[in-house]
């Protein structure tokens, strides 16, 4: 009996560069706080250390991009050991403003995700 073998190609497929984009920029008037929105603490932790943590669950650390605007140095500080990268929105102009911010940062992934600094 003889033997057939079947060749098959094989076309290299790349996988997608992802990133995560937390919008983190915003004042958060409405909880009438000195502290930054996403630095208010759910679990002991802030809200935005939640938000980076699910992301880590998707993409490595260096592909977050955490855009900080208002307080951003108290921002950075509180989640800096978490090894995402920052992007500063110096105007908070809205959520469509924050990510034309980041967009240069962002320009080398082919899909990003987009997620609120202030939704767990």
């Amino acid at each position: 009996m003889a033997k057939t073998t079947r060749r098959t190609s094989k076309a290299t497929v790349q996988a997608p560069r992802v990133s995560v984009a937390i919008m983190a920029a915003g004042k958060g008037t409405r909880l009438k706080s000195r502290h930054p929105k996403v630095l208010h603490e759910v679990g002991g932790k802030p809200i935005l250390a939640h938000v980076i943590a699910t992301a880590t669950k998707v993409v490595p650390a260096e592909d977050i991009f955490v855009i900080i605007g208002h307080e951003a140095d108290r921002v950075r500080a509180a989640v800096g050991a978490s090894g995402v990268q920052f992007v500063l929105q110096a105007e908070q102009r809205g959520t469509g403003h924050a990510l034309m911010a980041a967009k240069e940062a962002l320009a080398t992934y082919d899909q990003v995700i987009v997620l609120s600094g202030d939704a767990p």
